[in-house]
């Protein structure tokens, strides 16, 4: 049911295209911080609250957004990547 929701989510954005809700960026974190960190043992709260709360979408190119929270690294320019949140 969540990954059917995350790729959903990327469909949409290249349909709709700037058209990208906050609440769906949202929806993104909680699904990273529960399928990627809770579920690899990962359970300080400050931690979950601070990857709950930290925008990575806006630390990846505009075409990039949509895989902000994926489970792996990601291009950011200039032969820089943003590590994977776990």
């Amino acid at each position: 049911m969540l990954i059917r929701a995350l790729k959903l989510s990327v469909i949409l954005f290249f349909f709709l295209g700037n058209c990208w809700p906050q609440e769906d960026f949202q929806v993104l974190r909680r699904a990273m911080v529960n399928t990627q960190l809770m579920a690899r043992d990962i359970s300080q709260r400050s931690v979950l609250q601070a990857m709950l709360e930290v925008p990575r979408h806006e630390f990846v190119p505009y075409e990039m957004k949509p895989y902000a929270y994926s489970d792996g690294p990601l291009l950011i320019g200039e032969g820089q990547t943003i590590s994977q949140p776990y």
